[in-house]
């Protein structure tokens, strides 16, 4: 699954600190891949260091699929994507 951010910021605190909490809520376990820059989904710094700007592409890979996964890929597509 992949998503283009659309945040101006591309992907800052606010948005890792969404992420980070989703990904909690849902008890899911993700891998975010921008490039060649790949960091878990529960690390909100690692995120950040990223350094993934508007109009970038995330790759989303699942090493745990939460069981509600619909609803989660859909909060997920709106804090990447608004």
């Amino acid at each position: 699954m992949e998503f283009v951010v659309k945040d101006p910021f591309g992907i800052h605190a606010r948005v890792a600190t969404k992420i980070v909490n989703l990904v909690e809520r849902y008890n899911a376990d993700i891998k975010l891949i921008c490039g060649d820059r790949e960091v878990g989904g529960d690390s909100m710094l690692l995120m950040m260091h990223m350094g993934v700007k508007k109009g970038e592409t995330v790759k989303i890979v699942y090493r745990k699929v939460p069981e509600r996964r619909v609803e989660f890929e859909g909060e997920l597509r709106k804090i990447l994507e608004g």
